[in-house]
């Protein structure tokens, strides 16, 4: 039962390390990938979309990492700061509430930032709407063909970032549950009622641990005396004193 406990208790780290290794692997992979179909720009524009991929030039899509980004750089941050959060957990258990304090706050961050990212997917094509919407006007074309030219899809390390932040917030918490339980002695299997009462000095003892020696053995009593005339009594019986030799 205290090897479980143990096991338990050392779950907050374990989760806080985990996540915080999420954070800074996702920082670092794609997070969205914006492209543009040169077909469907070219039938909007009539023009052969041959001459128009010579205008545009050979890269019609853009990758783009968590790191090259300010939002990614913050997860990436996040997710160190989870790390060595939980590795410190292991020798610091007098610590787990501040501890697992500050790792809550950079799974919040770390996964709240790119969730923030994921939300704002739709206005990147606004946005892209707004800048190119008078160019487009000028050549007789509405900028609602942007839904149709420029795509963004999000990619798998954004959503890296949002699990390790989830991960990271789960193990804080534990962190800070655990904290008042870390180094109780296990009292498994011992009945509430076998601690004895209090000593007095404030230690409550374990009945029997304290129980006193069994009482020594009572000593023998002694043999009853015998009376003095009736050892000087003579040994034949007859009651009768000899008489006085002359």
């Amino acid at each position: 039962m205290e090897q479980q406990g143990g096991s338990s208790a050392r779950m907050g780290p374990m989760l806080a390390v985990a996540g915080g290794v999420l954070l800074a692997i996702g920082s670092v992979l794609t997070w969205a990938k914006a492209s543009i179909d040169i077909d469907a720009f070219a039938q909007a524009l009539g023009v052969d979309p041959a001459q128009l991929q010579g205008a545009v030039g050979a890269e019609t899509s853009k990758v783009v990492s968590g790191t090259s980004t300010s939002d990614g750089k913050v997860a990436l941050l996040c997710g160190l700061v989870a790390v060595i959060l939980g590795v410190v957990a292991y020798a610091k258990r007098d610590r787990w509430k501040i501890l697992g304090g500050v790792t809550v706050i950079a799974g919040l961050v770390g996964g709240g930032i790119a969730l923030y990212d994921i939300t704002k997917k739709d206005d990147v094509i606004a946005e892209a709407k707004e800048a190119v919407g008078p160019t487009l006007a000028s050549i007789g074309l509405d900028s609602s063909i942007l839904d149709s030219i420029f795509k963004v899809s999000l990619g798998i390390g954004i959503w890296v970032c949002v699990i390790g932040g989830i991960v990271a917030l789960l193990g804080g918490l534990m962190m800070m549950m655990n904290r008042s339980s870390v180094g109780a002695p296990a009292m498994a299997g011992i009945p509430s009622g076998a601690m004895a009462p209090d000593s007095g000095f404030g230690t409550p003892g374990i009945a029997g641990s304290m129980a006193p020696p069994p009482p020594a053995p009572a000593a023998p009593a002694p043999a009853p005396e015998m009376p003095s005339d009736a050892m000087d009594a003579p040994s034949g019986g007859t009651g009768e004193q000899d008489a006085p030799s002359p």
